[in-house]
């Protein structure tokens, strides 16, 4: 392995090491309790809130991640959005505690499970009260997307098919189709019409060993959705292997948000269109993910980086710039991307270049008391750079 690359391996990895240095009182100071009077449901009751880490580094707005059934789902979104890092976008992740799921996130009535019924209640609550709240609170870019888990994911369903402007994108595991005599069933039938359109995402799982009819509702849903989806939902459905009701969530939930901000093999298609066509194809590829995807388009850092550099190394070095400009526009308050610049110009032979790059990438590393670790090795490379400039390339 060459040394500019074993440079930029070290430069642009948010190194695990990092992820887990981070302080964790400086986490907790960026998870929140909201408690607010509902006059809707005539009750007191609790959000969960936790900010991203670059939140407080200037005045940017960030999607906004739903979490039903926070007394046991928010710590392991939260945490599991924290762990991930650059793999997603930063997001709030918001989660409200239970007082009484039955009555919440079910919307027709179930004898067997007591309270039923109330899911347009809570619905009104979400729109009218919660949303605004976090709205009013925090900087939500409006973008949404909705987790939920069993009788959660039947809230879920029911937003997207009831009202689905509240949410961009539904992850939804473990969902009780079968509750109320299949009343999802009815309400697929009865709301969506041939030839009606619904832009939005749907991920379903179930677990392999769910129990009781959820599977095999599951699949009846899923067939149902085949035959009446409208134009424009991307939706898919999964069982996952060897899990039950509960062990499924992870797996589901990674697999959810794998799917609703889409990155495997993106970098092998832009490198290849960038050999292909050049900048101009370069820009025209980020144009059209954004608007394939919208908010859901999220540029992946590291492999970008490494398109960048393997096409520098070809010396298409337009091509190659054209990435980092692309990446600096989704990454505009991060250190890296001029540390990634300096490495591509570098290995373009343009170490006078490179030194400007890392030299703003060590100004903006200095303005948000960037890890010391990683503003040690914009340091180092600047040497190296500086070096290479005064033997005159």
């Amino acid at each position: 392995m060459s040394a500019i690359k074993k440079a930029l391996l070290l430069c642009i990895g948010l190194a695990l090491a990092g992820l887990a240095g981070a302080a964790e009182d400086a986490r907790s100071a960026r998870v929140q309790t909201v408690d607010f009077d509902s006059e809707t449901l005539d009750e007191r009751r609790r959000l969960r809130v936790q900010l991203p880490e670059s939140y407080a580094m200037g005045e940017r707005s960030y999607p906004l991640l739903f979490v039903t059934d926070a007394d046991w789902n928010f710590g392991l979104v939260a945490s599991y959005i924290e762990f991930m890092g650059d793999r997603f976008p930063d997001l709030i992740v918001a989660g409200i505690e239970n007082t009484d799921r039955n009555r919440d996130y079910v919307g027709a009535a179930d004898p067997e499970h007591p309270g039923t019924g109330g899911a347009d209640r809570f619905l009104d609550a979400l729109a009218g009260e919660i949303l605004p709240l976090l709205e009013d609170r925090y900087r939500l870019s409006g973008d949404r997307v909705y987790f939920g888990h069993s009788f959660g994911g039947v809230l879920g369903l029911h937003a997207l098919l009831d009202r689905p402007e509240l949410f961009d994108a539904y992850v939804l595991v473990g969902t009780s189709t079968w509750v109320a005599d299949r009343y999802l069933f009815d309400e697929v039938e009865d709301r969506w019409r041939p030839g009606q359109r619904l832009d939005r995402f749907l991920y379903m799982a179930v677990a392999e060993a769910d129990g009781g009819d959820t599977v095999p509702a599951g699949r009846d849903f899923a067939d149902l959705l085949e035959r009446r989806a409208p134009e424009g939902l991307t939706w898919s459905f999964d069982v996952v292997p060897r899990t039950t009701h509960f062990t499924a969530v992870p797996p589901a939930l990674h697999a959810g948000l794998d799917a609703v901000f889409p990155a495997w093999g993106l970098e092998q298609d832009l490198e290849s269109v960038a050999r292909e066509r050049g900048a101009a194809g370069v820009n025209e590829w980020f144009g059209a993910q954004r608007e394939r995807l919208g908010f859901r388009f999220f540029p992946q850092r590291r492999p970008f980086a490494l398109a960048a550099l393997a096409l520098a190394r070809d010396e298409r070095a337009p091509a190659a710039l054209a990435i980092v400009d692309q990446l600096e526009e989704t990454f505009s308050h991060s250190p890296e991307i001029p540390a990634y610049r300096a490495v591509v110009l570098n290995t373009l032979a343009r170490p006078a270049d490179a030194v400007v790059a890392i030299d703003r990438a060590l100004e903006m590393g200095m303005n948000i008391d960037y890890y010391p670790d990683r503003m040690a090795r914009f340091r180092l490379l600047r040497e190296q750079f500086q070096a290479a400039a005064g033997r005159g390339g």
